[in-house]
């Protein structure tokens, strides 16, 4: 993992990674857990406790990735867009965001067709261990490909899922 020059941390940052920092591979990152963890809740391996939804705590172009694993469904709708800018903020040129989100649009058409389900209710609503553990958002691909254009985000992929009830994606702040 690459370190930034300016600050001597790592420039690959997991935001909201809680006890249980992510093992997922994107097209781009390496292997392995991206490394400082930042989320709101004092963990062991939490190496940054802060409220993500007020800001990252990092310098203009720190980063040259981020990654984001059903972290935004736990802000409020109006911190979404501003969280986003901070990203790209936090991005230095040509650096890439990765989100991962549950997929309301999948899970509404199993409600639907099925009934309304325990992995469904956590879908929507958290699965309310503690008490930052409630979503207060939801995304399908379509809104959330908009929210990172509007926070100037390009080239972003089109969704691909690790589980039929999330949702990922990827975008980059432009050289």
């Amino acid at each position: 993992m690459s370190t930034c020059l300016e600050c001597g941390i790592s420039s690959c940052l997991e935001l909201g990674g809680g006890n249980n920092p992510h093992f997922h591979r994107t097209n781009t990152e390496p292997s392995g857990i991206f490394r400082p963890n930042l989320d709101i809740m004092d963990h062991p391996n939490v190496d940054i406790k802060c409220d993500l939804s007020d800001g990252i705590p990092f310098h203009d172009g720190h980063a040259t990735e981020l990654r984001a694993v059903h972290l935004i469904q736990h802000f409020p709708t109006r911190k979404v867009l501003p969280f986003l800018l901070d990203c790209y903020r936090v991005l230095c040129p040509g650096g890439h965001l990765y989100i991962m989100v549950s997929d309301l649009e999948w899970v509404f058409q199993q409600v639907l067709e099925g009934g309304l389900t325990p992995g469904h209710i956590c879908s929507i609503w958290g699965e309310q261990d503690f008490p930052s553990d409630y979503h207060l958002t939801g995304f399908t691909y379509p809104l959330i490909r908009e929210h990172m254009e509007q926070a100037g985000f390009v080239r972003i992929t089109p969704p691909f899922k690790r589980n039929p009830w999330e949702v990922s994606l990827e975008g980059w702040k432009p050289e």
